[in-house]
């Protein structure tokens, strides 16, 4: 199910990004391994077979650039998963925090999900599918996606211009 596939994870040097990424890439998936801690990042990479790259996925350039490079190393992306740290405090009491300790890795959290996606949006796009081969048989596999269209597939920016939705399309819940 992996195999072939291209994935990315932000914040993947610890242990949950280490385990994640060596399933992954045993079951032949080629993964990259991002965040800002290099050494920790190659040694993650060394113990799983992932490649890696330095950057600080709360920066929305950052991540398109990186996008953009991944796309042009391995041709596409898969999988992107945000497993950055949003800061949560550990073993104090809800009685010694601020509301700024208490909000901070929410927003933080918030933050992140929405600048990985975003920032890697600008690579992605649907692209049309490749033109079907003649073939001998008359049965042929039956598809749900519509004649012509392929799934989405993450090209490199320079090829994919960014489309915005007008702020008047979006809907909001009263």
């Amino acid at each position: 199910m992996l195999k072939d596939k291209v994935a990315v994870l932000y914040g993947g040097a610890g242990s949950l990004g280490s385990g994640i990424a060596q399933a992954y890439v045993e079951a032949g998936a080629r993964v990259f391994l991002a965040g800002r801690t290099r050494e920790t990042l190659r040694t993650a990479a060394a113990g799983t077979g992932a490649e890696y790259d330095v950057l600080d996925a709360m920066d929305g350039a950052a991540v398109e650039a990186h996008t953009t490079s991944v796309v042009e190393r391995a041709g596409r992306i898969g999988i992107s998963l945000n497993l950055v740290p949003r800061g949560d405090l550990h073993g104090v009491p809800l009685t010694d925090m601020s509301v700024e300790d208490y909000t901070q890795p929410v927003v933080r959290g918030i933050n992140c999900q929405f600048i990985g996606p975003a920032g890697s949006a600008g690579s992605c796009r649907r692209v049309p599918a490749p033109s079907p081969s003649p073939q001998p048989s008359t049965a042929r596999a039956r598809s749900s996606r519509p004649s012509g269209t392929s799934r989405n597939r993450c090209v490199p920016a320079a090829r994919s211009p960014r489309r915005r939705r007008p702020a008047a399309s979006i809907r909001t819940r009263t």
